[in-house]
């Protein structure tokens, strides 16, 4: 603090020390962290997992709580070797247990913690917490959107680990959709519910396929929904193969999902000849912005392998939006795909001219039902080649070779009279699902649904999207990697954690926006760690204080939250 300028020392200011220490946390974590205790998380997991109390100093819910706190920022989360020092100022005996100083934070101990909780079997801990926030939020859902991604890792293919435990899923070589087949990768399975929160996740081996994971998911629903409880599982095309539909028929389970071309005997295209005889019915608008698109659906039944089942063929009216989607969606695909031959990503190298064209021949082969006319060329480098030793080159030794690698350079037009002449078939686009039709709306939709329904719930697949992006973009999943596959498997369930209170909060802030009229009707977790990130909530413990330090619109949209998360000022650090 300052004290008074002294005449003797000839000095204008001398700074000293003040007798309060102050504890100090940024506001988000703050927040997401009270919210985390609301919800039972840390003491679920704590009660869920088999540990030594007396021996650890932090608990295995704790360490999950310190890792979550990282995630609830403006920016993406800590390594787990920075998590020590985010909370260098934080009163860390008050949030991590009586026992915790900040050498706790040390990486053993989360280490050990985070291989607790692989232990105790993530898979089933991610769902019953999840099931078991839920409920105590008083939200529930009965739409289960289903859908698999993979994580690109930076790690050599050569790379071993020592130990693997029993049940840890490995990187390997995969296909994901960026194109780079040459990297590691793992793989998950993720389900989210109708209101956008993440209720299942677990990470599989690289290589693992689609079908695989969605067996897999839907088998851990059949051993864990309640007798009582019916949900309707939402899927892409993915998720429709005999053998998966044929188990979800017989345990009666609901489902919806887009028919691919070559699922039963091409009935894809049975179903649209039918429904082009019998017509479509305008439905209106689906979605709440103004540019949503009306739909036309034509509701029908058709046998499939003895069973009768729905379909709904359905287009937008307007088909102006096929074009913006070759145009924007379209445009995206051909980037993500040829994106190894750009100069910004790294451009991929070849040893030869046939080796450059059959790589990118290939390439273009996966998108080739886009209206885009793609060209390439492919260029020479030269290179010295490096010499075998070491030090300068003596006089007699011959000259250094010359090399050359191969690249290649691509060039996109889009073909509109070609987009134009695929619309008919663009604008078609098949449902498929078991849930029986009804004239008025159900209560849950796996005891029958309208047209509108079925549609509505499909387009809603968008909501998995979301937590996917928010994954990689936001939280820098693939940023995760640790030494061995139990750590890094955990880690991508704490991200999975973090998502989970984040949507939480989102929900919570967009149901009773009405009390507070400066937040947005919109507005998500990363929008309200932004409105408050120049805010720190302070402890004075010597005073029994806690109050806000920052600019005081900040620190009055922090109140706001607060209120409409409904956590209480003592709250925020306990």
């Amino acid at each position: 603090m300052r004290e008074n300028p002294s005449p003797d020392n000839g000095k204008r200011f001398q700074f000293g020390t003040s007798r309060c220490v102050e504890e100090s946390l940024r506001a988000g974590p703050a927040l997401g962290m009270a919210l985390m205790r609301r919800m039972g998380i840390p003491d679920f997991v704590d009660d869920n997992c088999s540990w030594d109390r007396d021996q650890r100093i932090i608990s295995p819910g704790n360490v999950l709580k310190a890792i979550c706190g990282t995630m609830f920022t403006e920016n993406p989360k800590q390594a787990l070797n920075g998590i020590r020092g985010f909370y260098n100022h934080a009163p860390v005996d008050i949030l991590f247990g009586d026992r915790a100083d900040h050498s706790s934070l040390n990486d053993k101990a989360l280490a050990n913690g985070m291989r607790t909780m692989f232990d105790s079997d993530l898979e089933i801990l991610m769902y019953s917490l999840a099931s078991r926030s839920k409920a105590l939020m008083n939200m529930g859902s009965s739409i289960y959107h289903i859908d698999s991604s993979n994580i690109t890792i930076q790690r050599a293919v050569s790379h071993e680990y020592e130990d693997v435990p029993d049940g840890a899923p490995t990187p390997k070589l995969g296909h994901p959709k960026d194109g780079h087949t040459e990297r590691l990768q793992y793989n998950f399975q993720s389900i989210v519910d109708g209101d956008g929160l993440l209720m299942y996740m677990k990470t599989f081996d690289g290589n693992v396929d689609d079908n695989t994971m969605f067996m897999d998911s839907v088998k851990f629903l059949e051993r864990n929904l309640n007798d009582d409880r019916k949900i309707v599982c939402v899927a892409d095309c993915k998720f429709v193969y005999k053998e998966l539909i044929d188990r979800m028929i017989w345990n009666g389970m609901a489902f919806i999902s887009k028919t691919p071309d070559n699922f039963a005997e091409h009935i894809r295209r049975k179903v649209i000849e039918k429904a082009m005889s019998i017509g479509f019915t305008d439905v209106g608008r689906i979605g709440k912005r103004k540019d949503s698109p009306e739909y036309e659906v034509c509701d029908l039944d058709m046998y499939v392998d003895g069973d009768l089942l729905r379909f709904l063929v359905y287009k937008k009216v307007s088909r102006k939006a096929t074009l913006d989607y070759y145009l924007t969606e379209g445009m995206r695909r051909v980037n993500k795909h040829l994106s190894k031959y750009s100069k910004k990503r790294g451009r991929k190298t070849f040893s030869c001219e046939p080796d450059a064209m059959s790589d990118f021949l290939d390439t273009v082969k996966k998108i080739e039902d886009l209206p885009f006319d793609i060209s390439a060329r492919y260029v020479p480098h030269e290179y010295v080649k490096k010499r075998e030793g070491r030090g300068r080159p003596r006089k007699d030794d011959p000259p250094a070779e010359i090399g050359t690698y191969w690249t290649v350079e691509y060039e996109v037009e889009f073909n509109e009279s070609r987009a134009k002449g695929m619309q008919s078939d663009r604008d078609l686009e098949v449902i498929i699902t078991n849930i029986p039709r009804t004239d008025d709306t159900q209560e849950n939709l796996a005891d029958g649904g309208t047209t509108l329904d079925i549609l509505k719930a499909y387009v809603a697949q968008w909501k998995i999207e979301s937590i996917f992006g928010e994954a990689k973009s936001k939280l820098k999943a693939d940023t995760v990697f640790f030494v061995s596959p139990e750590m890094e498997a955990t880690m991508l369930f704490c991200v999975g954690v973090a998502m989970l209170v984040r949507g939480m909060m989102r929900n919570l802030m967009r149901m009773n926006r009405e009390q507070c009229v400066g937040i947005p009707e919109n507005i998500t977790a990363m929008q309200a760690f932004r409105m408050v990130q120049n805010v720190t909530v302070r402890l004075n413990r010597g005073a029994g204080r806690i109050f806000l330090d920052g600019p005081v619109d900040e620190c009055n949209r922090m109140m706001d939250l607060m209120q409409l998360l409904g956590i209480e000022p003592e709250e925020l650090l306990g």
